[in-house]
């Protein structure tokens, strides 16, 4: 067993390696065929000027062209207020995320014929989830703590990618293994198609309907004139409202509902949830936040040609520490700390519905290599990390 992990091990190696000179190659094949052209065109500008610039520029000096930005003023630039709520907003609904995970995951458990797909249904569920409400709601420039909420925190942290990994190279036989891993990475994507489908098709509905009840008013937003400015600021206050009203609902469901529980758990009403779980989902929001920081400064970044790099270092580096906190958790039983920070932070970290639904915007957009590239890159690294971490190797 593991001599077969070790050849896939460096199969995952060989993948990764690949992508790496594909993607150098492609590079070098390009670049100098834009410099080329902005060479060429240079003289062709010039001489369309005249004397006219010529002139003027002898008598003041050229204007300095303004250098690009570096990463850390993006970054300052990023940071304000907005930020601070999106933090509040995600980290609350991170923790319904994941206690509704846990709640689907002890339910496939319970089932015998779909104990060995425990993260199947969580993953799938979370995937058609995000492409729903990302087809339903807003884009996230009118409601950003609604979208953030509901993608990043609930859909996020209900999904997890680092600990499907785990259990993919921990099966005892390599049919298993191989089995889980193929359907446990292309029927999320099926669901994520499943979930955008329904989602237009419900926002068309919406969309049908609000213009019955507006009537006339409704077209006049694309008109220019006293009518359409006076129902975009109608728009745009209702949008804000909405967004703020979810907001402390959300902050304040977020505090109550824990404490809630646990003081029906001390008095014995709830038997079926047990404190090692309410820690997992109390501290899953440390998860939630790190990956929602890792893709707002690193995603869709034109320098990197929009390569979700955040979302591609949560999963790298959740799956890196749950294999550490697995290990642990199964040599140490006695701590329950273990079993919390691997289920809690580690799955929190992780994300399958992000992962899908990148790969799908990617391939809508017609770039059918990033999708592939990015695809097979978080998927190499993930579990060439754990086949070296997996609990066997330790025994």
């Amino acid at each position: 067993m593991c001599g077969r992990f070790r050849i896939f091990f460096c199969l995952s190696l060989s993948l990764s390696f690949s992508c790496y000179v594909a993607s150098r190659h492609w590079k070098m094949n390009h670049e100098p065929f834009h410099k080329n052209n902005q060479s060429s065109s240079a003289p062709e500008v010039c001489s369309e000027r005249g004397r006219g610039e010529a002139q003027q520029s002898a008598s003041s000096p050229p204007p300095e062209a303004c250098p690009e930005p570096s990463f850390l003023e993006e970054c300052r630039a990023k940071c304000d207020w907005t930020l601070l709520l999106s933090v509040l907003i995600v980290a609350s609904w991170g923790v319904a995320g994941n206690a509704c995970r846990f709640a689907l995951h002890g339910r496939f458990q319970s089932i015998p014929f779909l104990d060995t797909y425990e993260y199947f249904g969580p993953n799938c569920v979370g995937s058609f989830a995000i492409s729903f409400f990302n087809a339903l709601l807003p884009r996230e420039s009118k409601m950003p703590l609604l979208t953030r909420a509901i993608a990043v925190g609930f859909c996020g942290t209900f999904t997890t990618f680092s600990s499907w990994v785990v259990d993919v190279v921990n099966k005892t036989s390599a049919a298993g293994a191989f089995a889980e891993l193929i359907s446990g990475l292309t029927m999320p994507f099926v669901f994520c198609v499943l979930g955008r489908d329904a989602g237009r098709l419900v926002h068309g509905w919406l969309a049908a309907l609000v213009r019955r009840v507006e009537g006339a008013a409704a077209p006049a937003e694309g008109r220019p004139g006293p009518d359409g400015d006076i129902l975009k600021a109608r728009h745009k206050r209702l949008y804000v409202t909405v967004d703020y009203v979810f907001l402390v609902a959300s902050v304040c469901a977020a505090l109550a509902v824990p404490v809630a529980l646990q003081v029906r758990m001390g008095q014995q009403r709830i038997p079926s949830i047990t404190p090692t779980y309410m820690k997992a989902v109390v501290v899953a929001p440390a998860g939630t936040v790190v990956r929602f920081l890792l893709s707002y400064f690193l995603n869709k970044r034109a320098q990197w040609r929009q390569f979700p790099l955040g979302t591609l270092l949560a999963n790298v580096v959740a799956s890196f520490l749950d294999a550490f906190m697995d290990n642990y958790a199964a040599h140490r039983p006695w701590n329950e700390w273990y079993w919390i920070v691997e289920n809690g932070i580690c799955a929190a970290l992780s994300t399958k519905s992000s992962y899908v639904n990148e790969i799908n915007n990617f391939y809508a957009e017609g770039r059918l290599w990033m999708a592939y590239a990015y695809a097979v890159v978080t998927l190499a690294l993930t579990v060439a990390t754990l086949a070296i971490g997996r609990r066997a190797n330790f025994d």
